[in-house]
């Protein structure tokens, strides 16, 4: 798969640091997120996060963490076991949780159907565990609900599989038809 699409391929990336306490000609691979540069980039510029409030408007919190910790060889991970960090884009999805992954692929690249992988042990996501491992993908599942709630995550289950769909236009073209947005200033 590409950019674009949930599997480890579409979606890990390398980055390079460099900083105060950034040991050189160091390789990692603990998984850190986007969401986790902005909570980087406060710790180093010894300050912190507003916190629901900026001069009397709400703000949004942080869901990443310190990336410094790690980098500065303080730390083995960025995100505990526990921590759940999900993905969604054009009826894509995937949700990480400590070694584990459940990635939907809409048609034609995949079913559109829940798959389970272990990534420690299965980076290329070849051996689909789902029917193996039931207990675990239902486990997942959970976590992904509680994931689109606390988020507000649109799922769009009715492009989800429309081979027509893949990175173009026309699939935000219809989106505006389909889905009602929020406005940011609306309170859940």
């Amino acid at each position: 798969m590409f950019k674009s699409f949930m599997y480890e391929g579409g979606i890990a990336v390398p980055a390079i640091a460099w900083g105060p306490g950034v040991k050189g000609g160091k390789l990692e691979s603990a998984m850190a997120h986007v969401t986790d540069i902005a909570p980087t980039l406060f710790e180093l510029a010894g300050t912190r996060h507003p916190g629901t409030e900026y001069q009397g408007k709400p703000v949004l919190p942080l869901r990443g963490a310190s990336m410094l910790p790690l980098l500065q060889g303080r730390g083995q991970a960025v995100h505990g076991a526990d921590k759940a960090i999900g993905w969604e884009l054009g009826g894509r999805k995937a949700l990480r949780k400590g070694d584990w992954k459940i990635v939907s692929a809409n048609q034609p690249w995949g079913t559109g159907d829940w798959e389970l992988f272990n990534v420690a042990q299965d980076r290329t996501e070849g051996r689909n565990l789902a029917a193996s491992n039931p207990q675990k993908l239902g486990e997942m599942l959970v976590a992904w609900r509680d994931y689109v709630r606390e988020t507000g995550t649109l799922e769009i289950p009715n492009l989800a599989n429309r081979p027509g769909y893949s990175n173009g236009a026309k699939y935000y073209e219809d989106l505006k038809y389909e889905a009602t947005l929020v406005p940011r200033t609306a309170k859940p």
